[in-house]
């Protein structure tokens, strides 16, 4: 059984898994991801059963047979070996995991033609850097289709490039963590984005989203982002408790209870569609309606500035949010409070959809 340890430096829960074979001990560590005790023996007692055996396996095959070569790592089967374990051990959502695919493919594509990780050196952070903003944007059809790739002249935004850039930092670090690495190879540093206020959708321009769609159940999965601010793959992890719905795997890790009107969360999940077809025809929703430059996402923003216009206090609302702090939620402070009242308390005409009101700030 591994021991359970807490970081002093940063409090987070930690898994030491030890073997000992001729005198000769090894010990790999894993984070829980949570400073909880109790949320940290659950993750133990999950890791235990699914992990700890083939870890222990491994370090004691590294004891008995050791590489011979043991400065020669393809990256491609490191990003592989990565790729495979990461999700069990770390508890990571698939939503987290496909942005670490996608990191991946760019890494392993941009050093395709070094032999190994360990030939990685300081100078290839700039090799990286212009790879990643020089990358184009893949199609959003190809991307849904899993089909042949068909890139857009576009370049990826500064945003998606330090996207990449913390999944190749995350994939790294790990790979000190087994040892595959001595040390990183080069420091990793986010590229400077212009400071943006979020994008919010005003309740005319969402009439008119819903007006553009004719599929009922899609209405109401628009309408479920809009009234609880939930993220995009929280849908398919949360249930309905009453008139709550509780989030039960989230990019924080935390369970978190949000107030839902029960027929809209039992309409919208009536039909499950893949999360790219919802982004897809939400996207779709907003050209026919002449709405420009906003995203599913956006209506996450809405939510929040419409609740701190209700009353909502700003750790009520970090709450609601699933934010780790507070300080993340307060980049709605910076709308003044006058400047939002404005927008949401539009009155957009409104057909007679069930379950589906507009609820308005008074």
């Amino acid at each position: 059984m591994g021991n359970l340890w807490q970081d002093k430096k940063t409090g987070v829960y930690r898994i030491k898994v030890q073997v000992t074979v001729d005198g000769q001990t090894k010990a790999r560590h894993f984070t829980t991801g949570s400073k909880d005790k109790r949320a940290a023996k659950r993750f133990q007692k999950a890791f235990e059963q699914n992990r700890e055996p083939e870890i222990r396996a491994e370090l004691i095959r590294s004891i008995q047979y050791p590489a011979t070569k043991p400065d020669e790592f393809p990256i491609k089967e490191a990003v592989q070996t990565f790729l495979k374990n990461i999700q069990s051990e770390r508890g990571i959502t698939d939503s987290t995991l496909e942005t670490y695919q996608l990191a991946l493919n760019d890494f392993s594509h941009c050093f395709r033609h070094k032999k190994s990780i360990q030939e990685l050196g300081k100078d290839d952070y700039s090799i990286l850097l212009k790879y990643l903003n020089a990358k184009k944007k893949l199609s959003q059809k190809s991307v849904q289709n899993k089909t042949k790739p068909v890139y857009l002249e576009e370049t990826l935004s500064k945003t998606t490039v330090n996207i990449r850039l913390r999944g190749i930092r995350t994939f790294l670090n790990w790979a000190v963590e087994r040892e595959i690495l001595q040390r990183m190879p080069f420091q990793i540093r986010m590229v400077k984005t212009d400071a943006q206020l979020p994008k919010y959708i005003s309740p005319t321009e969402f009439q008119a989203i819903l007006d553009n769609q004719s599929n009922e159940n899609l209405k109401a999965i628009f309408t479920l982002y809009y009234e609880t601010g939930i993220r995009l793959s929280e849908i398919y992890h949360s249930q309905l408790n009453g008139e709550f719905m509780t989030i039960i795997q989230s990019k924080s890790r935390k369970q978190r209870i949000i107030p839902v009107n029960p027929e809209l969360y039992r309409q919208a999940l009536a039909v499950r569609y893949s999360l790219s077809y919802i982004e897809h025809q939400f996207k779709k929703s907003c050209k026919a309606a002449n709405v420009t430059g906003k995203t599913i996402h956006s209506l996450r923003h809405t939510f929040a500035l419409r609740s701190l216009l209700s009353g909502v206090d700003i750790y009520t609302l970090a709450q609601l949010l699933g934010h780790h702090s507070v300080t993340v939620t307060e980049i709605y402070l910076k709308f003044p409070k006058d400047f939002i009242k404005t927008i949401f308390r539009q009155k957009p005409k409104q057909k007679a959809e069930i379950g589906m009101a507009i609820p308005l700030a008074k």
